[in-house]
Parts: C-alpha cells; sequence; structure tokens
C-alpha cells in the first residue's frame, strides 16, 4: 500500500533501524571513468552546499549570458550565509511571517489505517508544510530568495511557476518587500488553477503567459546591446588577469566535462603567480634554458631604408624573439606552463602546433622536464615545415598528423587531453580557448613588452611611440602589445594575413579585419564563419597566421580601437621577408613579415624620429624554401 495524502505534505515513517549496509548510489559505474561514492560518509561529503557538483550530477550547462550574473549570485549567497544581520532579518521573517516551524504531526488515524491485522504497522507522521504562508513549503525559499534580492539592490523580482504554489508566495513577498513582480505561466497550468492566478493578481503581480518567440543571442558587435568602454582607463579596468572576460569576449563555451579541469587549471594558475618559489624557478629557467631576455635591436638599415629624400624616418627597432630557445618567442609560455604542469603532478603534455614553433619548444621543454609529450599537428603543416617535425621526433615527442591544418589538429589533441585529464596537461599555445587559457598564455608572454619597455627606458630614454605585430591567435601581439595598453601615447598595430588580397575573395585569415563575432573554441571571439555560422577556410602564406580564429582579449582591444587591425597580403609578406634578409641579415618568419610588410604602409606617414618596435616573432630560417619557391614560380 502507498501514502496517500495532499500533495503539500510531507510523509515521515517512523520506521526500524538504518541498515549497516552501505549506502550504493551508482547508476553508470563507468560515466567518465568515475565512480559514485560508496559510503554514507562519501555521500554527505558530496553535498555540500556551494560546490554546485553532487557526485557527477549538477554544474552549470548555460548560456554564456548568465555566467556573469550566476557567478554574481553565488558570491552574495555565500557572503549571506555567513552574515549576521542576513541569518537575523531571514529568522525573523520565517518565523513571523511565513509561519515556521511547521508542525511534526502524528497521523493517528493515518497510521491505524496501516496496521496489519494484528495491530502491527509503522508510525505515520506528517511534516505539515500545507500550514504554511500561502499554503506550501515555498514560502520558506521565497522569503530567502527575496531577502537576498533586496541584499543585492535588486527592485523587481521575475519568476515562473506551474502548480501555482510557487508564484503565489512570490507576489506576496514580493507585496511585503515592496518589490515589482512578474510571474509566468503556462497556459495550461492557468486553465487547472485559475484561483492561483487570481491571487497573484490580487497581490499586485503581473501574471503573463510564456512567449512563444525563440531566445536569440545576437552574436553580431551590438551583441547584448552593450557597447564597448570607450576610455583608456576602462579599457585597463576590463583586462584584469584573472576574470576570463574582456568586455564581451572571452568566457567558458565548453562541455561539463571540461569546467572542472579549466577550474583547477585556473587555481593552480592563480596560486603560481602569488608563489616565490614557482617564480623563481620560472625566472631561472626563461634566463638560463629559453635564453631571455632577447635583444631589442636597431635595425639601422631598414630604418635608412624608409628614410625619405630629406633623410627623414622612423628608427626601427626588432625584438628579437628569433634568438629564444627553439627559433621563437613560443618557449617563454612552454616552460611557464612546463613548470605550472610538474607543480599540478601530470606526468604527460598534449598539444597542437601549427607552423611546429609550438610543437618543437614543448618537445624539448617536454625532454628537459622528463614529460612524456604528443604533439598534434596537420598533414598540410607537416608537408610545409617538414624540418619541424623531425625536430620534435628528436627530442622525443610523439607526432600525431590529422588531416587539414592547425584548427583539426586543435580539436583533436583537445579530444587527446579529455581521455587523459588525470595524467595530462594540455599545453596551450594560443590565446584562444576557455578561460583561463587565454589570460594564461598572455600572461606568460607578457614578458616580451616588460622587456621591451625595459629596454627601451636603457637605449632612448623613453617609450616606442609604435608597436607592431603579427596576429594569426595573436598571443605574441599580446606579449608585446600588454605593458603597453595603458600608455595612451603608444600606437599598438597588429596585421593579419591578407592571404591573397583580393578584397572579394576568401582566400584569407583576417579574423579581426574581416570577421564577425561568435563562439570558437570555447571562447567569444571575433572568426571567420559564413552566413550560417560555420567556420570558413582560411588561407596564407605563414602557417602560424591560418587560424580562422582570434583572442578575445584582443577582439576587445579592437573594438575599443585601442589596437588598429590591418592586412598584408601573401606577396607583400614575401617581399618584406626578402628585404629583410637582404638588409639586416635576419630571416624572419613568415608571420613576421607580415608586420614587416606593413611597415611600407606606415613608415611614410610617421614623423622623423618615431621609434618603432616590430616583434620578431620567430625565425626564418626554415621558411626560406617557401620564398625562393614562390621566386621561381
Amino acid at each position: 500500500m502507498a501514502c496517500k495524502f495532499h500533495t503539500s505534505l510531507t510523509c515521515v515513517m517512523k520506521v526500524a533501524p538504518p541498515s549497516l549496509e552501505p549506502v550504493t548510489l551508482n547508476t553508470q559505474p563507468n560515466y567518465r571513468n568515475k565512480s559514485c561514492p560508496k559510503t554514507l560518509s562519501t555521500v554527505v561529503r558530496e553535498i555540500t552546499p556551494t560546490t554546485g557538483k553532487f557526485g557527477k550530477f549538477g554544474g552549470k550547462f548555460v548560456s554564456e549570458v548568465l555566467i556573469a550574473p550566476l557567478a554574481e549570485l553565488e558570491f552574495q549567497f555565500n557572503s549571506a550565509l555567513h552574515d549576521h544581520e542576513f541569518k537575523m532579518e531571514l529568522a525573523t521573517a520565517l518565523k513571523d511571517y511565513a509561519g515556521r516551524e511547521t508542525p511534526l504531526y502524528h497521523a493517528e488515524n493515518l497510521t491505524d489505517y496501516y496496521k496489519n491485522m494484528n495491530g502491527d504497522g509503522p508510525e505515520i507522521y506528517l511534516k505539515r508544510e500545507d500550514l504554511g504562508h500561502g499554503g506550501s513549503y515555498k514560502m520558506t525559499n521565497v522569503v530567502a530568495q527575496a531577502i537576498l534580492a533586496k541584499r543585492m539592490g535588486r527592485k523587481s523580482i521575475i519568476t515562473a511557476t506551474s502548480a501555482g504554489h510557487h508564484g503565489v508566495a512570490v507576489a506576496a513577498v514580493c507585496a511585503k518587500f515592496s518589490l515589482d513582480c512578474t510571474v509566468y505561466i503556462g497556459t495550461k497550468d492557468m486553465a487547472r488553477k485559475p484561483s492561483n492566478v487570481q491571487h497573484m493578481e490580487l497581490l499586485g503581480a503581473q501574471v503573463a503567459p510564456p512567449s512563444l518567440e525563440p531566445v536569440t543571442l545576437n552574436t553580431q558587435p551590438n551583441y547584448r546591446n552593450k557597447s564597448c568602454p570607450k576610455t583608456l582607463s576602462t579599457v585597463v579596468r576590463e583586462i584584469t588577469p584573472t576574470t576570463g572576460k574582456f568586455g564581451k569576449f572571452g568566457g567558458k563555451f565548453v562541455s561539463e566535462v571540461l569546467i572542472a579541469p579549466l577550474a583547477e587549471l585556473e587555481f593552480q594558475f592563480n596560486s603560481a603567480l602569488h608563489d616565490h618559489e614557482f617564480k623563481m624557478d620560472l625566472a631561472t629557467a626563461l634566463k638560463d634554458y629559453a635564453g631571455r631576455e632577447t635583444p631589442l635591436y636597431h635595425a639601422e638599415n631598414l630604418s635608412d631604408y624608409y628614410k625619405n629624400m630629406n633623410g627623414d624616418g622612423p628608427e626601427i627597432y626588432l625584438k628579437r624573439e628569433d634568438l629564444g630557445h627553439g627559433g621563437s618567442y613560443k618557449m617563454t609560455n612552454v616552460v611557464a606552463q612546463a613548470i605550472l604542469a610538474k607543480r599540478m603532478g601530470r606526468k604527460s603534455i598534449i598539444t597542437a602546433t601549427s607552423a611546429g614553433h609550438h610543437g618543437v619548444a614543448v618537445a624539448a621543454v617536454c625532454a628537459k622536464f622528463s614529460l612524456d609529450c604528443t604533439v598534434y599537428i596537420g598533414t598540410k603543416d607537416m608537408a610545409r615545415k617538414p624540418s619541424n617535425v623531425q625536430h620534435m621526433e628528436l627530442l622525443g615527442a610523439q607526432v600525431k598528423p590529422v588531416e587539414g591544418n592547425f584548427q583539426a589538429a586543435a580539436s583533436e589533441s583537445t579530444r587527446g587531453w579529455l581521455d587523459n585529464l588525470e595524467t595530462a596537461y594540455y599545453l596551450a599555445g594560443t590565446a584562444v580557448g576557455p578561460h583561463p587559457i587565454p589570460t594564461m598564455v598572455r600572461e606568460f608572454n607578457s614578458v616580451i613588452g616588460k622587456e621591451t619597455r625595459k629596454q627601451a627606458m636603457e637605449k632612448w630614454g623613453g617609450m616606442p611611440d609604435v608597436l607592431v605585430a603579427c596576429v594569426g591567435s595573436g598571443c605574441n601581439a599580446l606579449g608585446l602589445f600588454h605593458e603597453f595598453i595603458g600608455n595612451k601615447r603608444v600606437r599598438m598595430i597588429g596585421v593579419e594575413g591578407g592571404g591573397v588580397g583580393n578584397n572579394t575573395s576568401e582566400l584569407h585569415s583576417a579574423s579581426l579585419v574581416r570577421g564577425e563575432v561568435g563562439v570558437y573554441h570555447g571562447a567569444m571571439c571575433y572568426l571567420l564563419q559564413d552566413k550560417e555560422g560555420q567556420i570558413t577556410k582560411t588561407e596564407s602564406v605563414a602557417s602560424g597566421l591560418e587560424f580562422p580564429g582570434v583572442s578575445p582579449e584582443l577582439s576587445f582591444l579592437k573594438d575599443t580601437g585601442r589596437v588598429e587591425c590591418h592586412t598584408v597580403t601573401d606577396q607583400e609578406a614575401l617581399d618584406a621577408y626578402k628585404r629583410l634578409c637582404r638588409l639586416e641579415g635576419i630571416f624572419p618568419a613568415l608571420e613576421t613579415s607580415h608586420a614587416l610588410a606593413y611597415l611600407e604602409k606606415l613608415c611614410p606617414t610617421l614623423p622623423h624620429g618615431t621609434k618603432v618596435v616590430v616583434n620578431c616573432s620567430g625565425s626564418g630560417y626554415d621558411d626560406a624554401t617557401i620564398v625562393l619557391n614562390s621566386i621561381s614560380s
């Protein structure tokens, strides 16, 4: 027989002492290779009130637009739980307004009903929540949240109801606390409970059936109807290192399975930034292994090349990241993350690479730190940079080809990481992805700009006037720019791959110049997509620029006007490569050559003596074949 009673009552049965057998909650033993808790004590630990996770259940499967409000709500909720004034106000309201505590009623007749022929049976008690204000348990939660809403400064309440008890409770509390109230209720439920609708309206609530219009999230630049901040001070505030949001850009658009690993990574990253031992280990490794600091080189011949007939023109300096270990700036971020991975107890590294500089750097660091290494690389990039593949293999890395380019390799590497979350560390080489990856990569690369500031003061006693860097995902540009964002006298210019250079052609990699706002690899940013929201093909002579998305932070800086964004064509980049070789005896990477190519347009517009710093992000020794082939063709 079953208990039959009013739905607003709770049935409590006095029964025999509990069995000593452990409670088992295991419905899918192999779910994510994580068994559910087995003992009652473990169950109790798993349902602490602030984690949001109950074993494998719970979490946040929500639109990005809800992340910030939920974070604020969580903060206010946790604060209120420990606030004496809140607790006293709630206790008073529960007692005097909600009618708590409610009785525990011995239902003798119901007890007798269930006795057997011998008069044996359980003793049944009812927890009388039906006696609370509003006729259900609903008022308890509603009163508490209303007090929390007042504490947060909110002036109105919005809710939804089914049976109507919740709606009535909300309407009543809003009347008590002088809050505007809107209650949404389905037409089917309105027909079933017309009296509750009347009660809500009498209490002053606006009762509305739901709209049939679908919810849309506009991904165009006027997203959320929130314009980007215009002042420099606002820009600087918006790019604090731990928020993961840059205006409307950034965030975490990820599968639930990644929430915990990303949270752990964020915690470890923030802890490391304030840990003296980590900072000392990193400083030593950057100096003795990565070869920092890299020179700020005065390119006198290149400067003379851009002087006019009167001998006037800018002074051009190259930040020589091509001289770092591995031939690019990549080692800086890689060393830092490898030390972080060791700190986290990881035994292996998984990554993806395009031009190969990142892959070589990761393979080298894994050899140094005795870590297993797996590098995913697109078959298109393998064909363009076979020497880098050989270097990775000689360093002990397992190189896994993926059909396509870097986009395909990055996706496959993420899947590889998901299969080994407990032991592997995903070492990101781009400033694109869910928080904290863009912030972390930028933070570790920001040493480039810090060195540039120091070296500029030593060389000419001031700041650079103009900074120029190529932009693929944006991490080398941010490494140079970040130190100077708050200095409005310093111009910052990002140069993307314009491909064949035809304005009507889709063969380019200009995410900032020609892209639209959307979500890519777990973050909101500018990206190349078609009208259906599908990622479009990218094309550039420089494989490191062939990327459909771009850093959320750089997207933000572009929108605010703090960073100027331009493109150069493949041919212009090839010409710039040859020019630097001939004038300075330096082989720039084809990625760097895009930044150098923009000097053709920039230099004639600059006053005499302007100090221009170009980030020479990598060495182009292994690009020579591509350049020579272009000449012969």
